[in-house]
């Protein structure tokens, strides 16, 4: 079985085309599936960067017209991308399966990679350094806030990629953050099937937590009775209302979508997809919610 997997995907592919690699060719149609999702984009000047799980970061304009050519993230998977920096110097930020990587934003060149510290084991021992899951830039271009995949966010100088402050926010890996601007908090959600708000200005707290997926919703959207979790989510400047999307344990089961009223919880809006749905980016200026899920589909929600 091993020899498959390390195959390329061209060959593989040749593989798969025989009736008896019964196992090449589920590997291939895995590959083909991971090719194809994307996990973190963000939007900057009518740019839209889109990272994917096969090491490249793309660039399209708002007719879904390719600009220039893949960038290669050296991230591995990529997670999240988010831009920092002025105008005139606009930065990319990448996160991804070997951490954080900042870049230029047109081109991607004078790539610098930084890695979160792993969580000592019981026995003395080290895992590998968490991947990089979601991205907030901060106020001012300065500093970003990154949600890894050991439940903690960590506070990043853009300059140094130097960890400045960090919280342990969720029991599993941190999926996505959004901050509302003015009313300084920051939503964070989990593979654990919460979203939580925290007041991240001096001593981390949470001040509300969201349900992903409640008894009513589920019955709503004939959702399945089986574990979820909160793969992106959306919050306004206010705090006024939260979006929020993910997947379940089975892939088969397709992904969901919900928008509720902070303070109270309440559903004004909800959808389940046919595949698990990865990101959200607001395009204000539009009012559109921009929404991308495993089957490399982009859809557009009207934020009104």
């Amino acid at each position: 079985m091993a020899q498959f997997e390390k195959l390329s995907f061209q060959e593989l592919a040749r593989f798969a085309q025989l009736p008896q690699d019964e196992y090449a060719r589920q590997i291939c149609a895995q590959r083909k599936v991971e090719e194809s999702s994307v996990f973190g984009m963000c939007l900057h000047d009518d740019v839209l960067a889109m990272g994917t799980t096969f090491d490249q970061i793309f660039r399209l304009d708002m007719h879904g017209r390719a600009i220039g050519e893949p960038q290669p993230s050296q991230l591995g998977r990529v997670y999240a991308l988010a831009v920092a920096g002025d105008r005139t110097k606009p930065i990319l930020c990448a996160g991804g399966d070997k951490g954080i990587a900042f870049s230029n934003w047109s081109d991607g060149t004078h790539c610098r990679l930084h890695q979160s510290p792993a969580t000592q084991y019981p026995d003395g021992s080290f895992p590998p350094p968490p991947e990089c899951n979601a991205l907030v830039v901060e106020a001012g271009g300065t500093s970003v806030l990154c949600g890894d995949g050991d439940g903690r966010i960590r506070r990043r100088d853009i300059e140094t990629g130097k960890i400045t402050d960090e919280v342990q926010a969720h029991s599993d890996m941190i999926l996505a953050l959004c901050h509302a601007s003015e009313a300084h908090v920051t939503a964070s959600c989990s593979e654990d099937g919460t979203c939580k708000l925290l007041d991240l200005r001096d001593s981390a707290k949470v001040v509300k937590e969201v349900p992903g997926i409640d008894d009513a919703f589920r019955k709503a959207c004939n959702l399945p009775d089986e574990k979820h979790w909160c793969g992106a989510v959306h919050i306004d400047a206010h705090c006024n209302w939260i979006s929020l999307a993910g997947g379940f344990a089975e892939c088969e089961s397709g992904g969901w979508f919900c928008t509720r009223y902070a303070q109270t919880g309440e559903i004004v809006r909800s959808y389940k997809s046919s595949a698990s749905i990865r990101c959200l980016e607001a395009d204000e200026r539009n009012n559109e919610l921009l929404m991308a899920s495993d089957c490399a589909f982009v859809t557009g929600w009207n934020l009104r």
